[in-house]
């Protein structure tokens, strides 16, 4: 008898820690999905470099300004001061990177 109050005590605190961390993950996925912008054509956008098709973007999630080296497969590479948010860099780019603040 004493075997099986100790074992369903075990099973009861796994169930609580699992739904715990259920609950913890949940409310970590939700937090991050509504902390990611949304980009101009109405999808979800990482922060940094992306392609959507052949265009590329870079989307600043911070609160400043700051520049970004961004490179081309055509041209010169160039430095951008980019507000929050995200900008347009065009079918060239071939990447873009953070430097620092402007």
């Amino acid at each position: 008898m004493l075997k099986q109050i100790a074992t369903r005590a075990a099973v009861a605190a796994s169930v609580a820690a699992s739904a715990g961390a259920l609950m913890f993950g949940a409310a970590t996925t939700a937090s991050a999905a509504e902390a990611t912008p949304q980009g101009d054509l109405g999808t979800m956008a990482v922060c940094g470099y992306y392609e959507q098709g052949l265009i590329s973007y870079y989307n600043h999630c911070g609160s400043t300004n700051i520049t970004i080296h961004v490179t081309y497969n055509v041209g010169s590479d160039e430095d951008l001061c980019v507000t929050p948010g995200i900008t347009k860099l065009g079918y060239n780019a071939d990447n873009a990177w953070y430097t620092g603040l402007c």
